[in-house]
């Protein structure tokens, strides 16, 4: 999830914060299990219509012993999409629960059976091939010594289709971290942070491991992502989808969210550069042939 730009004195704040943690995380505190096993738990959080789903768990097959799925949407599809992926050796532990995105990591935190919990979610691609694979991304993480991190690398982004990404726009957050009984999701308005104990020694790793879809998905998708925040910030006396008719017919005049959804991406489309890089293996067959899109 993107994070809100923050003010001054919050981004001191955190400044502060990383600055101490580095410092106290030179301590030597060596890891405990906390009965969880050596290895890898992902948790993936589908509140919507996720169109990528089966290829963002086959994407982390040889990267996480296990997929916590928790699912609060409404989208006949899951099922099959989750199917496809555990069909082809995919570990899924599918949780169907109706809570927010908040609750929802506090679930798949709490399931997980593995010392490394990942936050991955249904519209991130990860390599499956060359020197920044999934299978060599796990190898590094088990490699790592028997201490507590949090760690963060960065994944390119698209938008609207394959082909287009917001010049110069990297999503980077800490999307790994060892299991701590005091490790835990917070929120902060809207937003969801991650909060790890001092003695958490953060890592930024600088090699690209994925992809983030994150607008590569409906129309309507993209609306409800829009408007959610501002939700949120309300008491949410009457539902998301309520509250999205009555803003677009303020903001695009009228209370067709398909309607609205495309005047959305138009709107978004003006702000794109074409995306000149490499494809994971996964997204090739959906590339190829389609070139004349990058226009």
């Amino acid at each position: 999830m993107s994070k809100r730009p923050l003010g001054l004195h919050q981004r001191m704040g955190d400044v502060i914060v990383e600055a101490v943690q580095r410092g106290v995380s030179l301590l030597p505190l060596r890891r405990h299990q906390f009965d969880r096993e050596p290895g890898i738990s992902a948790m993936v959080r589908i509140a919507g219509v996720e169109p990528w789903t089966d290829l963002s768990l086959l994407s982390i097959r040889d990267l996480a012993d296990e997929v916590i799925v928790v699912d609060s949407s409404n989208d006949r599809q899951v099922l099959s999409r989750i199917k496809t992926a555990t069909d082809q050796g995919v570990v899924v532990n599918h949780i169907r629960k109706d809570v927010d995105i908040y609750e929802a990591s506090w679930i798949a935190l709490e399931a997980g059976r593995y010392e490394w919990f990942l936050q991955w979610d249904a519209d991130f691609i990860a390599h499956t091939d060359g020197n920044r694979s999934a299978r060599g991304l796990r190898e590094r993480i088990l490699s790592l010594p028997k201490r507590y991190f949090i760690v963060s690398w960065p994944l390119v982004c698209l938008d609207i289709d394959l082909f287009h990404q917001l010049p110069g726009y990297i999503h980077r957050e800490e999307w790994l971290f060892t299991y701590h009984p005091s490790a835990r999701y917070t929120r902060r308005g809207p937003w969801e942070y991650r909060v790890v104990p001092l003695f958490f020694k953060p890592l930024r790793w600088k090699e690209v491991y994925g992809f983030h879809l994150r607008t590569v998905k409906p129309p309507v998708s993209l609306l409800r992502r829009a408007y959610r925040p501002s939700w949120m910030r309300t008491s949410r006396e009457i539902s998301l989808e309520s509250y999205i008719r009555g803003k677009i017919q303020e903001d695009y005049g009228t209370s067709d969210v398909n309607l609205a959804g495309e005047s959305l991406v138009e709107v978004f489309r003006q702000h794109l550069a074409p995306y000149r890089g490499e494809h994971p293996e996964l997204l090739k067959p959906f590339v190829e042939g389609s070139e004349e899109m990058r226009a």
